[in-house]
């Protein structure tokens, strides 16, 4: 299966609605930040069929090719992830400059060649992008879920543990 990083909500459901993709994954509410915006206006604005739905445990990883946390100047992650992990950043890199960006895989795109970044995601995005984890769990708060969904532009057969989601 060929994984493909997005790097924002509304160009995934761009290609799940084009057909350049047939599944998308995209969070649609957290267990601190609640309802996912973007995710709910593009349901609502887009012909796409919710197919599933996952919830996972997320536990937030700072990436850098730097292995010296004094030696970044900046830290590029989605806004949520910032609120997210704000205590931590604080205590550990009060003077960093943090930017936004739209997604996290979005965040860490943009640092895979620099030296004095880091960037705020899973380790899976770890793995993917080939950038090292140079802190894991940086999230304030342990119980830090998020419900995703499984969007896609056609329907598919019944689970028969179907839920119903009203926008």
């Amino acid at each position: 299966m060929d994984i493909d990083l997005h790097s924002s909500i509304n160009s995934l459901f761009d290609d799940v609605n084009h057909g350049n993709v047939e599944f998308g994954v995209v969070p649609i509410e957290n267990s601190s930040q609640g309802s996912i915006k973007l995710t709910i206006d593009n349901l609502i604005k887009e012909d796409i069929k919710i197919c599933g739905e996952v919830n996972l445990t997320i536990k937030h990883c700072l990436l850098s090719k730097n292995k010296i946390l004094s030696r970044i100047k900046k830290i590029y992650a989605h806004e949520q992830t910032f609120l997210k992990c704000n205590e931590w950043l604080t205590k550990n890199m009060p003077n960093v400059q943090r930017i936004f960006c739209t997604s996290n895989s979005a965040a860490v795109k943009k640092i895979i060649n620099m030296v004095d970044a880091s960037a705020i995601a899973s380790d899976t995005c770890s793995t993917l992008c080939k950038i090292p984890i140079l802190k894991t769990n940086i999230n304030d708060t342990v119980e830090n879920t998020t419900r995703f969904i499984i969007d896609g532009a056609h329907e598919i057969e019944s689970s028969g543990h179907a839920k119903t989601s009203i926008l």
